[in-house]
């Protein structure tokens, strides 16, 4: 932390207690700090890793340019490193959900896979909303650079990638602030289909043939018992899961596959 981090990616400090989770995170291109239960003079506990922030808070590091991601899957170590980034004015983001009973992560042969799930996390926050991707790769062009159709499967590829939506039956549901909601006759991802074509090329039938492509593909398809998998206890607000037994505000995360909500914050005293 004596210099600012090269790159978005490397803003961000991944906080576990798996070792080889860390290798492998490390192995990824991102940054990775493994937290052992008890001081070992080789790894930092919680305690000692804190004494070390406050020690060089005030002395020309440059703490404040990173995110400190808390992913451990002891759930009072996570609570400790958020109580003191909080209180130190870092950003402590919560990210407890990504390695939860998922110690196979920590394989060598599951390297990609961490490489995805840690991208997916930091396009989170990073992403542009407003961000399109070029036009040109969803078209099909003759020798002399016209247009002379669509890229189908092109298309339904990127909306399966960048979009978070899931599909029940023929009906999708579209990710809403903190909610899927029914897009009733399929609205909201026709239109985002439209605005992946030229002006000139939009078409009904067009746009109907790959919606209809898109609700089929298997990877989007779920059950009804698949969703809503959150903790039966936390109750979905506009601003996050509440907690009653805990107290707690959490984080909205769309791997839950919530679909439903109460339609107002709550802020907890």
């Amino acid at each position: 932390m004596e210099t600012n981090p090269e790159g978005t990616a490397q803003t961000y400090i991944f906080l576990v207690d798996n070792q080889d989770i860390a290798l492998n995170i490390v192995m990824s291109g991102y940054q990775a700090l493994c937290l052992v239960q008890e001081d070992d003079g080789y790894y930092f506990s919680a305690d000692s890793f804190i004494e070390e922030m406050r020690a060089i808070q005030f002395n020309g590091s440059c703490q404040s340019a990173y995110h400190y991601v808390t992913a451990c899957t002891a759930k009072w170590i996570n609570d400790k490193l958020q109580t003191f980034f909080k209180d130190a004015g870092l950003d402590g983001k919560a990210g407890w959900q990504l390695f939860k009973e998922k110690e196979y992560l920590g394989k060598l042969d599951n390297q990609k896979e961490v490489e995805k799930l840690l991208e997916q996390y930091i396009l989170r926050f990073e992403r542009d909303p407003k961000e399109e991707p070029e036009l040109s790769r969803f078209h099909l062009f003759d020798a002399k650079g016209n247009v002379k159709g669509v890229r189908d499967m092109e298309i339904v590829d990127y909306l399966v990638e960048n979009v978070q939506f899931f599909v029940v039956g023929i009906t999708p549901y579209y990710y809403e602030h903190g909610v899927f909601l029914e897009d009733h006759d399929g609205v909201r991802m026709k239109y985002r289909i439209q605005k992946l074509i030229y002006r000139d090329q939009v078409q009904s039938g067009v746009i109907k043939r790959i919606y209809n492509l898109l609700i089929t593909q298997p990877k989007v398809h779920r059950e009804a018992y698949e969703l809503n998998k959150q903790p039966v206890r936390w109750i979905n607000f506009k601003n996050g899961y509440y907690d009653p037994v805990t107290g707690e505000m959490l984080e909205h995360n769309p791997d839950y596959l919530t679909i439903n909500q109460i339609p107002f914050p709550y802020y907890p005293e």
